[in-house]
């Protein structure tokens, strides 16, 4: 294997370096934009936003308990009750995999 030439080796720090410059400058505007929306909030919401996303799924009032609680069931553990809201939510413990996120779709959609 061939050692990469020292041209190339510079090429690609000096894209790296354009890259994160072109980066700090669009979250430079995105957060001007935003703060002059948002005034002193804007903040506490941008932390929020940086933070990992959790993933929750909100239950039709209306629909009956036992046939979502046995859709459910194979993934009930990894699901916890939001306290703070008024309508049945639950919230992944863990995020959830791609088959999960299917059959979440699959149960809420019908």
């Amino acid at each position: 294997m061939q050692k990469p030439s020292k041209s190339s080796v510079k090429k690609k720090e000096k894209a790296a370096a354009k890259q994160k410059l072109r980066l700090e400058s669009a979250k430079a505007g995105f957060s001007s934009h935003h703060r002059n929306q948002f005034g002193g909030r804007w903040t506490s919401l941008l932390a929020a936003l940086e933070k990992p996303t959790k993933h929750c799924a909100l239950i039709n009032k209306y629909c009956d308990k036992q046939f979502v609680e046995e859709s459910l069931s194979s993934i009930l553990a990894d699901l916890t009750q939001l306290p703070f809201v008024s309508i049945p939510t639950l919230a992944f413990t863990k995020p959830p995999d791609a088959q999960t996120k299917v059959k979440f779709l699959f149960y809420f959609k019908n």
